[in-house]
Formats: structure tokens, C-alpha cells, sequence
């Protein structure tokens, strides 16, 4: 190995070995490690049936992560476990205020106004998810049955099939189709 070339390894090698210590310094900063504890537990919590615990855990670790819409979302989600609709809402906004192309955020809160029947409303969420991500599965077949309780049976149709194209193995869309 010629002078040059040695000293070329040598470069990268140090260069290499700064990035590991900044990425392992970076998981292991007490910021990382509070938001691995608050999340972890707030799991457990949630799994346990705790959801008013767990949703206090998930906040306390909401100001720990780089990513809070990803919280925002669990915390959303485990209102809509307790069937709290309105501070579901309000946890997938504050996610989306964050990342406003989240799909899951933008689905999640279409699903809430289709939960509390404010069909339109639901219908422009997942009208948005399809735009930020074309074959996103469940889409087409919530939208079938909001139209179907809109009184739109051809567009709901149209809807299941879509569904069924993009998500073969929904069943609950064939049931829909076998059923028209």
C-alpha cells in the first residue's frame, strides 16, 4: 500500500469512526433514553387496558422525540379505543400540524368524522390520503361505505372495487361486492 493510499484509509477510517460515535452518542442521549421510557411504558400501559395512563406517558415522551406526530398519532389512537372522538381529532391535527403529508395521521383522522358521521369531512381526509399515497389499503372501502350511507350505491360500488384492485385479500370489500 503506497504512502498515499494509507493515509486515504486512515482518513476514511477516522471519518467512519466519528460518524458511529456521533450516531451511538445521539441514541444514547438522556433526551433518547426519557422517550424510549415514556414510550415503552405508555405501550405497556395501553396494552394493559390503562389508556388514560398510557396517554399521559406517550405526552410526557412527545417532548423527548424528534418525530411528535408519530406520538401524537398513538395518542389519537388510544382515544379512539376510548371512543373520545373529539381529543382523537384534536391528537391527529396536532400531529398534522407537525407533518401535514403523514398518511396514517391524515387516514386516522378521516376515520373519526366517519366514526362521528360527519361524512364529508371524512371523505376530504381520504380523498387527501389517496393523493399522498395512491394505494393505501382501506381507503376506497371506507369511502364505499360512506357513500353508501350517503344513499350513493353505484359510487359506492365503484369505491369497492377499487378497493379490492388495490387490496385483494380485503374481504370485508369483497363482502360488500357479493352483496350488490
Amino acid at each position: 500500500m503506497t504512502d498515499l493510499a494509507k493515509r486515504i484509509f486512515f482518513c476514511l477510517a477516522v471519518i467512519g469512526l466519528g460518524i458511529f460515535f456521533l450516531c451511538y452518542r445521539n441514541s444514547h442521549t438522556a433526551s433518547a433514553l426519557n422517550f424510549k421510557k415514556y414510550e415503552e411504558e405508555g405501550n405497556q400501559l395501553f396494552q394493559e387496558s390503562r389508556i388514560e395512563e398510557a396517554i399521559k406517558s406517550w405526552q410526557k415522551s412527545s417532548t423527548f422525540t424528534s418525530s411528535p406526530e408519530k406520538v401524537y398519532n398513538k395518542i389519537g389512537i388510544a382515544y379512539l379505543a376510548k371512543g373520545d372522538y373529539q381529543n382523537a381529532i384534536k391528537a391527529f391535527r396536532q400531529g398534522l400540524k407537525i407533518n401535514s403529508k403523514d398518511v396514517i395521521l391524515s387516514y386516522n383522522l378521516g376515520l373519526c368524522f366517519f366514526q362521528l358521521g360527519k361524512n364529508k369531512m371524512a371523505l376530504k381526509n381520504l380523498n387527501y390520503v389517496e393523493i399522498l399515497e395512491p394505494n393505501y389499503a382501506n381507503v376506497h372501502y371506507l369511502r364505499g361505505v360512506i357513500y353508501e350511507r350517503m344513499g350513493l350505491k353505484k359510487e359506492a360500488k365503484q369505491e369497492y372495487i377499487k378497493e379490492v384492485n388495490i387490496n385483494p385479500r380485503s374481504i370485508p370489500a369483497w363482502r360488500k361486492l357479493k352483496n350488490k
